[in-house]
């Protein structure tokens, strides 16, 4: 079994949530991916700790057993809250989320800027 998690803070009303999906196989290698749930996190420190702590509320909603844990990969970005020695790592197998590494790179690495001269933006540029 493996469990996405996501942290985010909406930029409106600047409401913390946490999403956690899952997604294993069958004994047939059919792959299913479901949503758990979204929900608030209203502790406003993310700290490693926190997120475990959410994320372990997260899993016994729906009854995922303590001793499932040591099957259990948590895929997440590379935040220090998700990836933190007291938070996930203690208690699950952690992978870094390809795709926020490639995303991290390609909006360091190739994004378009501009620069003001004499009060005046130039065109974007790499």
């Amino acid at each position: 079994m493996a469990c996405t998690l996501d942290l985010w803070t909406d930029a409106v009303k600047k409401n913390s949530y946490m999403s956690i999906t899952i997604h294993y196989i069958d004994e047939m290698f059919n792959l299913y991916a479901y949503t758990l749930h979204v929900k608030p996190v209203e502790e406003a420190n993310h700290t490693a700790e926190m997120v475990l702590e959410e994320f372990n509320k997260g899993l016994t909603v729906f009854k995922v057993m303590v001793d499932m844990y040591q099957q259990t990969i948590v895929v997440s970005d590379n935040g220090s809250n998700c990836c933190g020695a007291n938070g996930i790592l203690s208690a699950f197998y952690w992978l870094a989320c390809f795709d926020h590494k490639l995303a991290t790179m390609l909006t360091t690495v190739v994004n378009k800027t501009t620069k003001m001269e004499n009060g005046v933006r130039s065109k974007p540029f790499y």
